[in-house]
C-alpha cells in the first residue's frame, strides 16, 4: 500500500504537508475490513465464558449472558452524529446492541497511528482497539441493565451502577466510576479470553481508554481497603458484585455487605466519614473532576495508613 499522494514536484509534497494531505496508514476502506474480520473471528463462546467466571469470581448469580455475535454491527451514521461535543466513537452499547461506529471509529483510531509505522504494525494496532472496544461494549451489556421508573416517578436507565434520567437527559449518576469498572472488568476479560485462546497479541496493545476512570477506581479500591478493613480484592468483587446485580452502592448495606468484619462502630467513624463523603462526590457529580478525585482519595488513603500505623504502634 503506499502511504503518500502521488505528486509532480517537491513544491507540491510540502503543499500536501502543510495541508496535512498525507495520506493515513490505514484508509477508511481498510478499517472496515479489519473491523469486519474482529467481529467474525471472536470466538463468543470462550468470550461468553471469561464473563461467567467474572460473575463466579464475585458470587454474582448466573446471569443469563448475551454474548453473541448477533449482537455486533457496524454501522456509519449511528451516536457519532448525535455528540454534541464533537468526539469520536469507536463503539458503543445502546441497550441492545455493540455499535462499532464507521466514521467515528475510524477517526478515533487514526489519530493514534503514526503515519511512519509500517502497514503491518498499524493493522495490529487496530484490530486489537476494535478488539478491546468489543469487549468493553460487551461489559456494559453483561452488566446490571434496567429501564422503568424509579421511587419518586422518575424515568429512569440503569447500567452497572449508574443511572441516566431519561426525562432530564443530561442527569447521569455514577457515570465516571460505572466507566472505571467497566474497563477494568473488560482488560481482564481480554486477557483471560487471549490465555484460553491462545491469540496473545489481541490485548497487547496499549489501553488509553478511560484511564483517568481507572485510576480512579482503582484508587477507591486502595482506599476502601484500609478504611473498612478488608482486603483489595473483597473491595474490587463487590464493585463488580453491584456492577452485575444492580446493587446500590451509595447504600451501607453495599459497604456491608464486603464482610463480617465489619459492625455498626464502624460507620460511626470519621474514618468512615471521610471515605462516605468522597463516595458521594464521585457518585453524584456529573461534572467531576477526575484527577482531582483521585488526588483527595490518596491523600485520605496516605492518612488512614499514617493512622494505622500510629495505632499499631501504641498497641
Amino acid at each position: 500500500m503506499e502511504k503518500f499522494h502521488q505528486v509532480e514536484s517537491q513544491e507540491d509534497i510540502t503543499i500536501a504537508q502543510e495541508k496535512h494531505e498525507i495520506q493515513p496508514v490505514i484508509s477508511k476502506e481498510q478499517f472496515i475490513k479489519i473491523a469486519e474480520r474482529v467481529v467474525e473471528e471472536i470466538d463468543y463462546g470462550v468470550l461468553e465464558s471469561c464473563f461467567a467466571e467474572i460473575q463466579r469470581r464475585s458470587l454474582v448469580a448466573t446471569n443469563t449472558l448475551q454474548i453473541k455475535r448477533e449482537h455486533v454491527r457496524l454501522i456509519e451514521d449511528g451516536l457519532e452524529s448525535k455528540l454534541s461535543w464533537g468526539g469520536h466513537v469507536l463503539a458503543y452499547f445502546d441497550g441492545t446492541n455493540i455499535n462499532i461506529e464507521i466514521d467515528g471509529g475510524y477517526e478515533s483510531l487514526k489519530s493514534r497511528l503514526d503515519e511512519n509505522e509500517t502497514f503491518a504494525h498499524a493493522e495490529d494496532k487496530v484490530y486489537s482497539q476494535i478488539f478491546n472496544s468489543i469487549v468493553h461494549e460487551f461489559t456494559h451489556l453483561a452488566g446490571y441493565n434496567m429501564e422503568g421508573y424509579d421511587e419518586s416517578g422518575e424515568h429512569v436507565s440503569v447500567n452497572g451502577v449508574s443511572t441516566i434520567s431519561l426525562d432530564e437527559k443530561s442527569s447521569r449518576f455514577g457515570e465516571v466510576i460505572n466507566e472505571g469498572i467497566t474497563e477494568l472488568i473488560a482488560r481482564n476479560i481480554a486477557v483471560e479470553y487471549a490465555v484460553r485462546t491462545g491469540k496473545l497479541d489481541v490485548h497487547e496493545s496499549k489501553h488509553d481508554s478511560y484511564q483517568e476512570e481507572c485510576e480512579l477506581v482503582e484508587v477507591i479500591v486502595d482506599t476502601l481497603s484500609l478504611g473498612v478493613g478488608v482486603s483489595k480484592e473483597l473491595v474490587w468483587n463487590s464493585l463488580v458484585q453491584a456492577y452485575m446485580s444492580g446493587l446500590d452502592i451509595t447504600s451501607p448495606e453495599f459497604l456491608e455487605n464486603m464482610g463480617e468484619t465489619l459492625n455498626s462502630d464502624l460507620f460511626s467513624s470519621v474514618a468512615f466519614a471521610r471515605i462516605t463523603n468522597l463516595w458521594d462526590a464521585v457518585y453524584n457529580r456529573r461534572s467531576t473532576n477526575i484527577p482531582d478525585l483521585v488526588q483527595k482519595f490518596k491523600e485520605l488513603k496516605e492518612t488512614l495508613e499514617h493512622e494505622d500505623h500510629a495505632k499499631k504502634e501504641t498497641e
